[in-house]
Parts: structure tokens; C-alpha cells; sequence
């Protein structure tokens, strides 16, 4: 019974993490806006804006595609737990 509910939760526990890496960086851009815009620095790098882009895509792209790569494999999941 506990291996079959670590591979089920296993997914959500990579959703949290993400989610919890993606707050981190949220919180990080933030804060260098915030510590950037008294000194004048209005404009924002493209590098910078390309990297934050990139990083909330693939953020994204994980938690719609971790939850559907489980949900059309919960029938494998379902007959290797049951086989043991």
C-alpha cells in the first residue's frame, strides 16, 4: 500500500516543488524591480525579460503536463500496484 501511494502522490509532490521554485523566483524578480527602479533603471533587459518568460513557460508547461501524463498513465499505475 505505501508504494502504490508514493507513486501516486509523487506527482504532487513535483507540483508543489515547482510551484514553490516559482515563487521563489516570482518573490526574486520582485524585489530586483523594486531594488532597480530608485536608482533610475527603468528599462529591463531583454536577456532578463526572455529568461522570466522562459521560466514561467516551462512552469507552465509542468503543471499541465505532469497531471495528464499521470491521468492517461493511471491505468498502468493501477494494474503494477494491483500485480504486487
Amino acid at each position: 500500500m505505501r508504494k502504490g501511494l508514493r507513486n501516486s502522490y509523487l506527482i504532487l509532490a513535483i507540483v508543489f516543488l515547482n510551484n514553490g521554485l516559482t515563487g521563489i523566483t516570482a518573490i526574486s524578480s520582485g524585489a530586483k524591480r523594486i531594488i532597480d527602479s530608485p536608482h533610475g533603471k527603468r528599462h529591463i533587459d531583454h536577456h532578463d525579460c526572455v529568461l522570466n518568460l522562459l521560466m514561467n513557460s516551462m512552469e507552465r508547461l509542468s503543471i499541465v503536463a505532469f497531471p495528464i501524463y499521470y491521468y492517461t498513465r493511471i491505468y498502468i499505475y493501477l494494474i503494477h500496484n494491483n500485480s504486487h
